[in-house]
């Protein structure tokens, strides 16, 4: 095997890998993948595929934080324009992924 097919090789078994790393869905919370931040709500919106978004006042904590798909789990931005302003306690899963490996956004299993 030449050098050039080992390159190939190695660089096609990289973007595999890569690309399994960043496809790889958000795990089921337990309570070894969780953790629980109380920020204020700066802003809600629902973005695209249905996630209700929540922007965070506070930097020291992920600036984002999102419902997966939360409209079709009954959840409207509209109606939780009331936490604007409220602080707000999540319970947010641990996931790193190399699209967010700074990990500034929060995947929300549960708030209140």
């Amino acid at each position: 095997m030449g050098t050039a097919v080992k390159k190939r090789y190695f660089l096609l078994l990289g973007l595999v890998v890569a690309g399994i790393a960043v496809l790889r869905p958000v795990p089921r919370p337990t309570a070894t993948n969780t953790f629980r931040l109380t920020a204020t709500v700066a802003r809600v919106w629902e973005g695209q595929g249905k996630d209700i978004n929540f922007l965070l006042n506070d930097s020291t904590h992920p600036r984002r934080v999102y419902i997966n798909r939360g409209a079709e789990q009954g959840y409207s931005a509209d109606s939780l324009q009331r936490l604007v302003g409220r602080p707000v306690t999540f319970t947010l899963i641990r996931h790193w992924t190399p699209l967010d490996w700074q990990g500034k956004t929060g995947y929300v299993a549960a708030f209140e």
